[in-house]
């Protein structure tokens, strides 16, 4: 089993923003691995941005590019659980997705924002031949690998932010 830690990082709504995904085998519980200290063997990691994103597109960044990851590097067979701190992601694919799909991305309030990522999230899934968990995990509150891959999406953030001025 594989688990996939994500994060994205937005410094202001439509500014410079970072996105980063661990890959943790040898973990029981992705909850174990509290209070700092490193559970499981990491075997990837990654990080990047875009000059101007939300949070919420460089949560799905996260996600879709550790799936990608995942999907080259080891397969469709893989197990693999998603652990994030967005609900809107983990809700996104676990709990709206039938419907975004059933009436082409149309909600109440018009089309569904970030179509383009979701559409990419759903089709890595749906390549997956064996059932991929998601859990959702409350940021900032001591688990080391959520806690990890917070920093290196901000640190993708600041060195988009630090070439968009000039430093």
């Amino acid at each position: 089993m594989i688990y996939l830690f994500s994060d994205g990082s937005s410094l202001t709504p439509g500014g410079a923003g970072g996105w980063a995904f661990v890959a943790v085998r040898d973990i029981v519980d992705p909850i174990q691995a509290k209070w700092q200290t490193q559970v499981g063997t990491k075997i990837v990691d990654s990080n990047g941005g875009r000059e101007k994103t939300t949070n919420n597109r460089m949560e799905m960044a996260a996600v879709n590019e550790g799936m990608k990851w995942i999907l080259t590097s080891c397969g469709t067979m893989q197990p693999l659980t998603v652990v994030a701190d967005s609900k809107y992601v983990i809700d996104g694919i676990t709990k709206w997705r039938k419907k975004w799909e059933r009436t082409n991305f149309k909600g109440s309030a018009g089309a569904i924002k970030n179509q383009d990522i979701w559409t990419h999230l759903f089709a890595n899934v749906d390549q997956f031949e064996v059932k991929v968990k998601f859990i959702h995990i409350r940021g900032h509150r001591g688990i080391y690998w959520n806690e990890y891959v917070d920093r290196l999406a901000r640190n993708a953030a600041d060195e988009i932010r630090e070439q968009q001025i000039g430093w």
